[in-house]
């Protein structure tokens, strides 16, 4: 009787450790727009070096998937005629790149998932539960994110990878993805600037 008791006493004080433990990991994490946390569930600190191309193509096609749902999306129910725009460019630049990056895959034998992870479906679902400006700020948020971390995963297989054809696929659609990055930066500047000066609800669209 007694050695139940401890162990019901030691199993308790472990689970009450994780628990603490997990709540301090997801501490300050914002899941809105942290795409970062896709990359960290599939590998934490991997690489395409060592993971070779099969990861890459697994990355690539995940986000590029959502930049296509998340441009679909934004494409309607954003407010502001540029980001419609921007968005408009994102379902174009990015179903090409998709449909070039499946057809790559298919001839190394790399089969791709036909579903966005939970990450970014879960971005999506929270991004079409917001209208007028915030919808626009939060989509344009999501991008500077989404397109820093594609461009990081181009620049290291371009650079490391050894199958010459994946190196030669994300070195030709890197310079897209930083134009895209580029074209993004403007946008968030002025929401960011008009929230600092106290009208949020007011998106100067002239440059």
């Amino acid at each position: 009787m007694k050695n139940a008791t401890f162990l019901t006493m030691t199993l308790g004080a472990l689970l009450a450790f994780q628990a603490c433990t997990d709540s301090k990991n997801n501490n300050g994490r914002n899941t809105e727009t942290d795409s970062t946390a896709y990359l960290e569930d599939i590998s934490a600190e991997e690489d395409t070096t060592q993971a070779g191309a099969s990861t890459f193509f697994m990355k690539a096609a995940d986000a590029g998937m959502a930049e296509v749902e998340f441009g679909k999306l934004a494409r309607e129910a954003a407010k502001n005629q540029d980001v419609k725009d921007f968005a408009a460019q994102m379902v174009k630049d990015h179903t090409k790149a998709n449909d070039e990056l499946k057809a790559l895959a298919t001839s190394k034998n790399v089969q791709l998932s036909p579903v966005m992870s939970s990450v970014f479906q879960g971005q999506l679902t929270d991004l079409s539960s917001k209208t007028g400006v915030a919808f626009d700020k939060q989509y344009m948020d999501l991008m500077m994110v989404h397109h820093m971390d594609a461009i990081k995963l181009f620049e290291e297989t371009s650079k490391n990878e050894t199958d010459p054809e994946v190196k030669a696929f994300a070195a030709k659609t890197l310079p897209v993805l930083k134009a895209h990055h580029q074209k993004a930066e403007p946008l968030v500047r002025k929401y960011k600037q008009d929230q600092t000066m106290g009208n949020p609800s007011r998106v100067n669209t002239t440059n």
